[in-house]
């Protein structure tokens, strides 16, 4: 029997790591530590919404509400109303469909990679996507970026197989699906494929005629099914189209701040946007990349630069290099930039990374022989990043870059220029200081250190999981009656663990708002963060008058507002809705109607003995009686709903500080207990901050 090689051990460790983190825990929030935008709570249910209404309700717009038609014709929802008959509806289900994408598109990856000059490298390479954080976070959510992805790495699979024609034929379809019925940002695919041909066939010696019909390929497959979408999707909804692509573009984030300054646009591409930071999550796979770039140019040629450095790197290279060029360019000159939209460009940062020791340099000096052999010499910044980011990671949200960031990039800058300089000027004196097999050694400890901060990262979040989104979607159903319809921004996320009705619809999000949407819909309920309430009352101040707060879940570190508004609708449908148990044991605690509120809650606690909302009315009417440790009871059961969420223990511990100095010490406990799962949320820190003067 041969021998195991240890890498081969590593590599099936890796894959078992890359499954475990998308199933496990699937029904956990997004790490709030990913981002500050509610992105990852509000919009992969809409996603699935729409297969989800067709499997439950046989109709995917049970209103007929048309406004995304898009996401209404997309693969996502397609493949949605097949699987979902199959296992299921709910978010766990929901999930899995993106997990079953992720993994096919991984799979295509690794087969892509084995194809041609890469393929000694095909498992590292995919164990540098699978692993990054961001990439796995993100993908374990519906979002359309990973059907996008998918389709991608599987037209990457017939591109970079392109014996025949025929492969490059089927990469355009896939490329053109991916585009068209997903999102249209992927069509950057097209140059960066168009790139990578004519590269292959130069590198191979073949004439430009070959390279012509090669891209007249790539653009059938392409043109192709652009025509099919415009006539079955565009022409026909063509007046919707516009407004969302209006919307998604600049008629609701105005022009591109990157245009105002130097500044602005060197911090836009360090976050990947205004309020993301791609670099600080993933700092070495970025820096791995930048570093092979400057190392691969500051490399002294003789003359000018050449065609001839096309043939330094495996031709599959190109294709990934032009990738994240054309990828950077598609993305970065957009104000709405999301962080989910850098789930585009990783898989070209791991196919980058895997050709570093690839990489054949020109003869240099008179014993520059060994590839690589100048790139140890940046090790010790990948080194010094490694213990920067772990202290950001500690004292600073990701988002909010220390005084000490710029510091560390400005004095990295300079050691650029010093290496560069040197490489032109000594390069038998760099030589010296490189050993013979930097190539593989520098890759390696790429390797060791990408999978150690990746696997902190999961490690650091494991323990910390919230699940609020899961809960609040079970809980909403036992506090609403079953006809009930659910509007807002969080609609369809309180809507996937059950069978409520929903329209998604964002308020401040549209190209302008919709006058009769109350009286089109059926609307019984909105769920709003706090925002949106303020534009709620500022465009429709009838149904503002006429609601009431029923219930407010924490979501991901945001409070989701629940509203009854049935009182202010003029809809008549609407106004035919029975009110719940539970919500007629609201109504009359605000009415104080203390008897009454307190039969309701009786009966509903009957009916459903574990519920968070239910707890919370239940803590109210103990401390309307003036019970203070039956209050605090309930308050304990809220928390016991979800556990680990942060704020549950922000508002027990405010409850607290209410009740007197007698009750300061358990309000601290409450809130150090709650920053043990948000280290970074301001309204604990606070609030331990504020508790701590006065104890």
């Amino acid at each position: 029997m041969s021998k195991i090689k240890a890498s081969n051990i590593v590599l099936l460790l890796g894959v078992f790591f890359i499954i475990f983190t998308r199933v496990y825990l699937l029904s956990a929030d997004a790490p709030v530590n990913l981002t500050g935008m509610q992105g990852p709570a509000t919009d992969p249910p809409v996603y699935t919404s729409y297969a989800r209404n067709q499997v439950l309700f046989d109709e995917a717009q049970p209103f007929g509400s048309e406004r995304y038609i898009l996401f209404v014709n997309s693969l996502p929802t397609f493949v949605g109303k097949y699987l979902f008959e199959i296992i299921g509806t709910g978010r766990v289900q929901f999930n899995l469909m993106a997990v079953l994408f992720n993994l096919i598109g991984l799979l295509f990856f690794s087969l892509s990679l084995k194809r041609g000059g890469l393929k000694h490298y095909a498992g590292w390479g995919t164990l540098i996507l699978g692993v990054n954080y961001v990439f796995m976070m993100l993908n374990r959510l519906p979002f359309l970026e990973n059907s996008v992805v998918t389709l991608l790495l599987v037209g990457t699979y017939f591109l970079l197989s392109s014996e025949r024609r025929i492969k490059i034929l089927i990469a355009g379809l896939l490329f053109g699906i991916s585009t068209f019925f997903v999102k249209m940002l992927s069509a950057f695919i097209i140059p960066a494929a168009i790139s990578y041909l004519w590269i292959k066939n130069y590198v191979e010696g073949r004439y430009p005629k070959t390279s012509i019909l090669s891209t007249g390929m790539l653009l059938a497959g392409f043109i192709s099914v652009a025509i099919v979408w415009i006539f079955s999707i565009y022409l026909p909804n063509k007046e919707l189209v516009d407004i969302y692509l209006a919307e998604s573009t600049t008629a609701i984030y105005g022009r591109p701040i990157i245009l105002d300054g130097i500044r602005i646009l060197i911090e836009s591409i360090m976050r990947f946007g205004n309020d993301n930071y791609l670099f600080p999550l993933m700092p070495f796979t970025v820096l791995s990349v930048i570093l092979f770039f400057i190392v691969f140019f500051a490399v002294p040629r003789k003359g000018a630069f050449r065609l001839s450095r096309f043939r330094e790197l495996p031709v599959e290279s190109w294709f990934f290099i032009a990738w994240l060029v054309f990828g950077i360019l598609a993305l970065f000159p957009w104000n709405y930039r999301p962080l989910r939209y850098a789930m585009l460009l990783i898989p070209a940062f791991a196919g980058i990374i895997v050709s570093i020791p690839l990489w054949q340099p020109p003869r240099v000096g008179k014993n520059f022989k060994t590839s690589l052999r100048i790139f140890p010499l940046f090790l010790w910044m990948i080194l010094i990043n490694l213990i920067v980011t772990a202290v950001i990671f500690h004292f600073e949200k990701p988002y909010q870059i220390p005084p000490v960031y710029p510091v560390v990039i400005s004095v990295g800058i300079l050691c650029f220029l010093t290496v560069f300089w040197l490489l032109r000027r000594k390069p038998d004196c760099v030589q010296k200081f490189c050993g013979s097999n930097s190539a593989k050694t520098t890759f390696g400890t790429i390797m060791l250190i990408i999978l150690f901060f990746n696997i902190y990262l999961y490690g650091n979040w494991l323990p910390k999981a919230q699940f609020s989104s899961d809960v609040a979607s079970k809980d909403i159903a036992r506090i609403t009656d079953e006809k009930a319809v659910i509007a807002g921004s969080y609609a369809s996320a309180l809507t996937q663990n059950n069978k409520l009705r929903s329209i998604p619809y964002f308020f401040g999000v549209t190209f302008e708002h919709d006058p009769a949407l109350f009286d089109k819909y059926p609307i019984t309920h909105l769920a709003l963060d706090i925002g949106q309430n303020d534009l709620l009352t500022r465009y429709y101040p009838e149904i503002s008058k006429g609601s009431t707060l029923i219930y407010t879940y924490w979501i991901r570190g945001q409070p989701v507002c629940v509203y009854n508004i049935v009182a202010g609708s003029e809809n008549p449908e609407a106004r035919q809705y029975d009110f719940s148990l539970f919500e007629k044991a609201v109504i009359d605690y605000k009415l104080d109607n203390m008897e009454k509120s307190t039969r309701h809650y009786k009966e509903f606690k009957q009916k459903y003995p574990e519920s968070q909302a239910g707890y919370y009315l239940a803590g109210l009417l103990c401390l309307r009686r003036g019970d203070i440790d039956c209050f605090i009871k309930y308050n304990e059961m809220i928390i016991d709903t979800d556990p680990t969420n942060s704020l549950l223990y922000a508002q027990f511990g405010g409850f607290l500080e209410k009740l007197g100095k007698k009750y300061y010490q358990l309000a601290f406990e409450k809130y150090r207990k709650g920053l043990e799962y948000d280290p970074h949320n301001s309204t604990l820190l606070e609030a331990i901050s504020r508790i701590k003067s006065r104890l």
